[in-house]
C-alpha cells in the first residue's frame, strides 16, 4: 500500500465518520474528494499500486478511541508503506500537487535561477515530520519537481529543495527505516560493551536534539498533538536505542536534554 504524507490546511470537506463508514467501505465519492487526495488516488494508481491510506478517510474521525487507535499505530503505517506520496507543494487538501508550472517557474529552472520557496508547506507541520522519517521511500512533489528519497539510492534534485532534515536522517539508526540487524553489526564492530554503550548515549543525545530542535521549528494546529506526534518516531529509536522515554525526554539524559 501506499501512505499519503499532506497538509490538511484547516476542516476537511470528506472524512470519515461513524455516520458514514458504511458508505465509505463500500465506496468512496471520488466527485466529493478534494485534490490533493484525487492526485494522490492518481499517482497511486498509475504507479501500480492498489492501495492508499489517507488518514481523513482511514480513522473514524468523530470516534475518539479509533483515532487513539490509529495514532499509536501511525508509526507502523508509514513505516511498512511501500512507498509514500508527500504533498510537498500543497498548503491545503484543495490546491493539489501535480498542477503544471507556471511560465515563470519554467523559465527561472531553464536559466538556472529557481526562485523556489525554500520551504514547503509539508516542511513545516509537526506531524510530517515522523511520516517522513518513518517512510522507507518518498515521493516528494514540491513547487518544481519529484523527488525520489529511498534508503537505498541517493538523487539529487534537479532544483534545491527544502528538506532541512536530512542530515538528522543519515544520523538516525538504520532500524527505524526497517533494518532491526543494523545494532547487531554495530554490536559486532564494538565488542567491548563499554564503548558500545557510550557510542549509543552519545548518538542519542546528539541525534535527540537535533530530532527535538527540527521539530520545535515547525506548527501543529492543535496544541494537544504535540507529543503525539513525535510518539512514532521515539518508539521507534527506544527499539534501538533501549532507555526509557517519557514525554518527550529520554530518563537517562533527563537533565542534559532539560
Amino acid at each position: 500500500y501506499v501512505a499519503l504524507s499532506y497538509c490538511w490546511g484547516g476542516p476537511q470537506p470528506t472524512i470519515t465518520t461513524s455516520g458514514n463508514i458504511g458508505a465509505h467501505t463500500e465506496a468512496l465519492p471520488i466527485h466529493l474528494l478534494p485534490k490533493t487526495i484525487c492526485d494522490a488516488i492518481e499517482v497511486t494508481r498509475k504507479l501500480g499500486m492498489r492501495f492508499l491510506w489517507v488518514d481523513a478517510l482511514c480513522i473514524i474521525q468523530d470516534d475518539d478511541q479509533d483515532k487513539r487507535k490509529q495514532i499509536a499505530m501511525m508509526g507502523s503505517i508509514y513505516k511498512n508503506a511501500t512507498f509514500t506520496i508527500a504533498a510537498a507543494s500543497a498548503e491545503k487538501v484543495s490546491d493539489g500537487f501535480l498542477s503544471i508550472l507556471t511560465e515563470n517557474q519554467r523559465d527561472s529552472i531553464l536559466h538556472g535561477e529557481p526562485n523556489y520557496h525554500e520551504d514547503d508547506p509539508l516542511f513545516s507541520r509537526g506531524w510530517t515530520l515522523q511520516e517522513m522519517l518513518l517512510s522507507p521511500r518518498l515521493l516528494i512533489f514540491d513547487a518544481y519537481q519529484l523527488v525520489l528519497s529511498c534508503e537505498e539510492i541517493g538523487f539529487e534534485p534537479a532544483v534545491p529543495t527544502g528538506i532541512g532534515f536530512e542530515p538528522l536522517c543519515e544520523r538516525l539508526p538504520s532500524s527505524i527505516f526497517g533494518a532491526p540487524k543494523h545494532h547487531e553489526i554495530l554490536l559486532k564492530e564494538q565488542p567491548d560493551e563499554e564503548i558500545t554503550t557510550t557510542w549509543f548515549s552519545i548518538q542519542r543525545d546528539e541525534v535527540w536534539v537535533s530530532l527535538i530542535n527540527e521539530y520545535n521549528g515547525r506548527h501543529l494546529s492543535i496544541f494537544d498533538d504535540r507529543l503525539p506526534a513525535l510518539s512514532a518516531i521515539a518508539h521507534e529509536l527506544s527499539i534501538f536505542w533501549g532507555g526509557t522515554y517519557v514525554a518527550g525526554f529520554w530518563k537517562e539524559a533527563l537533565i542534559k536534554h532539560l
